[in-house]
């Protein structure tokens, strides 16, 4: 790679290269998820038009056809060093992305948090039902 000098500092990026690279590989888990929103929406927009439009039934639609789909359909999405993320991780981090940078450090927490809680209330829920009857 030829070297970028900007006021005598080189500022050349040298993984620019291979993380292009890698953001191609996501191309198609991005296409496959774009095909997946058209389909339950009925839009023919982009993805982040559609995300942006999108009701919160249908977005929940969304992000549950990519948790569902068959193992034999699911395109793979890969890390920064070009390993496969598992499929619900790969989920997780797709849509994760798109709201906000670094989601395993900013979001993740705030994620398992919520879990537990919707866990707690569904139990409480559930638990309240048979103690009434």
């Amino acid at each position: 790679m030829k070297e970028i000098i900007v006021h005598q500092v080189d500022i050349t990026h040298y993984r620019l290269v291979e993380l292009c690279q890698l953001a191609d590989q996501a191309k198609p888990f991005y296409q496959w998820v774009e095909k997946n929103a058209k389909k339950i929406t009925g839009s023919h927009k982009e993805l982040n038009e559609i995300m942006m439009s999108a009701t919160r039934d249908e977005m929940a639609s969304i992000i549950y056809a990519c948790y569902a789909e068959p193992e034999e359909k699911r395109p793979l999405l890969f890390d920064g060093i070009g390993r496969v993320y598992p499929h619900p991780k790969a989920c997780f981090y797709f849509f994760a992305w798109m709201i906000r940078d670094a989601p395993q450090q900013r979001l993740a927490p705030l994620i398992s948090r919520w879990k537990k809680e919707v866990m707690h209330i569904y139990l409480l829920g559930i638990l309240w039902g048979l103690y009434r009857t």
